[in-house]
């Protein structure tokens, strides 16, 4: 059940109530406005009060992210790069000299340069970067999983490659495998780590205690320094290099 709270300070809020809910939650993203998720059995003007009692809160989360957009919709300036596994991915703004139609992605050995000129949006910048991080990703990422899988003796289903915000990669009952593009932007020893992360899942939905004794064994007892450095990533903030564009 869904029901909009328009509050005098950050506007419209979206008060959705769940079966399945535990504790309320509240949630700020800029495109998706704020959300309040409560339990089914607390009322509307608890939920009110709640809400007003994190509103300072809610206030600065918007104004964070309205500036993080605005600082987004900036495109790169000449020489920016993003460093991958497979080389460089850097920006050229074309200048009235030399001209280019909209985006024009020119390789030469291990360097992607995308040349643009300041008529195209953040948007349609991000969307061929995308593009470029896709086709690196098809080219490094199902022969790394192909080859660890039979190192260690898993046979999975199918692959497929994401452009995720929220994971590094997933596995599925039916034993396939996401992995998300951006993990070759990571170390190889970390993306290794995610892969072999989702193998391990092959044999272990969860992740209790026998998880992480295969995942450790795995990783030849690195699995608490491997997930240590991990988490200093992120797939929603490893964008920094396109001025925090969320690739």
């Amino acid at each position: 059940m869904k029901k909009t709270y328009t509050h005098p300070i950050v506007g419209n809020v979206l008060i959705v109530k769940g079966l399945s809910l535990r504790t309320l939650r509240l949630s700020v993203n800029h495109s998706r406005g704020v959300r309040l998720s409560i339990p089914w059995h607390v009322t509307y003007s608890t939920a009110i009060k709640f809400l007003e009692s994190k509103i300072e809160w809610v206030a600065e989360a918007i104004k964070r992210q309205h500036e993080k957009a605005s600082k987004s919709a900036e495109l790169p300036i000449n020489g920016t790069e993003i460093k991958t596994q497979a080389g460089t991915i850097v920006f050229t703004n074309s200048n009235p000299e030399n001209p280019v139609k909209k985006i024009k992605v020119k390789t030469t050995g291990n360097q992607r340069e995308i040349i643009f000129d300041n008529t195209v949006s953040a948007e349609e910048l991000k969307k061929a970067v995308v593009k470029v991080l896709r086709k690196e990703a098809a080219a490094l990422l199902p022969s790394r999983l192909s080859e660890l899988a039979a190192l260690h003796g898993f046979s999975y289903g199918r692959l497929a490659l994401r452009n995720n915000v929220s994971n590094w990669g997933s596995c599925s009952a039916r034993k396939n495998i996401n992995l998300n593009i951006h993990l070759i932007r990571l170390p190889q020893e970390l993306s290794d780590y995610v892969i072999l992360h989702e193998l391990a899942h092959l044999k272990h939905r969860n992740h209790g205690p026998e998880f992480h004794r295969l995942l450790d064994s795995l990783c030849n007892g690195r699995e608490k320094e491997l997930s240590k450095q991990l988490r200093k990533f992120s797939p929603r903030h490893i964008s920094a290099p396109l001025l925090d564009i969320n690739l």
